[in-house]
C-alpha cells in the first residue's frame, strides 16, 4: 500500500501498488481485524444491536439455561482483560450453576516471597523510563513506516537496570545504618 492524493479532507487515502503482491502458505491463520460476531439463528441465543449475544450483566447467562457468553460477542470490540474478566464470571457463574459456590480463586502456583535484595542505590525506585525513541510527526504523517524505533544498546541496558520490582518497596523497612554500612541480608548471616 501506499498514501494517494489528498482527500476533499486532506486525508491521504491508503492505495494498493500493482504488482506488490505475494502468495503465501499457513498451516492456520486467526484473523481478528473488524470482525462481528455472527450468530446463526439455530441456536436460539437473543442478540442485540451489532449482532452480539444478549446476557444477564451479573451473571454473564444467556437466554439458553446453561449457556454464557462473554468477551467481545457481547460487548463488541473491547481490550483482552475486559475478555479475560468476563471468562473468570462466567466461570465462577457456571460454577455455581452445577452446585459450586463459584469461588474461583484457586492458587495453582504457590506465590515465591522475592528477595528484597536490589542493591546498594537508594534511589533505585526512582530511575525514570527511558522513552522510546520514535519518528518525527512530519515523517509519519507521510508514511506507513513503524512509529516507534525501539531502544539503541546503551538504552536498552539503561531501562534493563530499572527496578521494575515495586511491590518490594513495601516489603523494605527504612534503612538504619548509615549508606557505607549496608550489606546484603546473605552478608549479614555469615
Amino acid at each position: 500500500m501506499e498514501l494517494g492524493e489528498p482527500d476533499a479532507s486532506g486525508r491521504r487515502r491508503p492505495m494498493s501498488i500493482k504488482g506488490s503482491e505475494f502468495t503465501m502458505e499457513f498451516d492456520n491463520i486467526i484473523a481478528a481485524i473488524g470482525q462481528q460476531p455472527e450468530i446463526p439463528a439455530r441456536f436460539g441465543l437473543k442478540v442485540s444491536r451489532g449482532n452480539t449475544v444478549q446476557v444477564d450483566s451479573a451473571t454473564l447467562a444467556t437466554n439458553i439455561e446453561g449457556v454464557y457468553a462473554g468477551g467481545d460477542v457481547v460487548t463488541g470490540p473491547a481490550s483482552v482483560i475486559e475478555a479475560i474478566a468476563a471468562g473468570r464470571k462466567a466461570v465462577s457463574s457456571i460454577d455455581k450453576y452445577l452446585g459450586g459456590d463459584g469461588i474461583i480463586d484457586e492458587e495453582l502456583i504457590p506465590k515465591e516471597k522475592p528477595n528484597p535484595w536490589l542493591g546498594r542505590d537508594d534511589d533505585f525506585a526512582y530511575w525514570a523510563r527511558i522513552a522510546v525513541p520514535s519518528l518525527p510527526v512530519e515523517q509519519r504523517l507521510n508514511s506507513f513506516e513503524e512509529l516507534e524505533l525501539g531502544f539503541d544498546k546503551e538504552a536498552a541496558i539503561a531501562e534493563a537496570k530499572r527496578c521494575l520490582q515495586c511491590h518490594l518497596r513495601l516489603e523494605i523497612s527504612p534503612v538504619t545504618l548509615p549508606v557505607e554500612a549496608k550489606i546484603s541480608p546473605a552478608e549479614s548471616y555469615k
